[in-house]
């Protein structure tokens, strides 16, 4: 599916990517030149997406995943340790 969408050297968001699937999947079409941000709020689902990145044969993917909540006006927040709690790390104020 992702190989339809997506090809070699893309960046891809992946906006509340809940267990990061599709993430994941993205990665792997993108390649070394790519690059894939997987955002996900809930700190058990974000917690799944790292363990799924540890997992072998996932090693040197372009993935990268934040604890983060994006919304499309107002704010957009980075959790710094979703496992503490819900400290924030860097806040930014989308432009109105």
């Amino acid at each position: 599916m992702c190989g339809a969408i997506f090809s070699p050297e893309q960046v891809v968001y992946d906006v509340e990517a809940n267990v990061g699937e599709f993430a994941l999947a993205a990665s792997h079409v993108v390649g070394s030149k790519g690059a894939v941000l997987a955002a996900e709020p809930d700190p058990f689902l974000f917690g799944l997406i790292h363990r799924t990145m540890a997992e072998p044969g996932n090693a040197g993917l372009q993935l990268e995943a934040l604890s983060a909540a994006i919304a499309e006006k107002g704010w957009l927040f980075f959790l710094s340790d979703c496992q503490a709690g819900t400290r924030v790390k860097f806040m930014y104020r989308t432009p109105a």
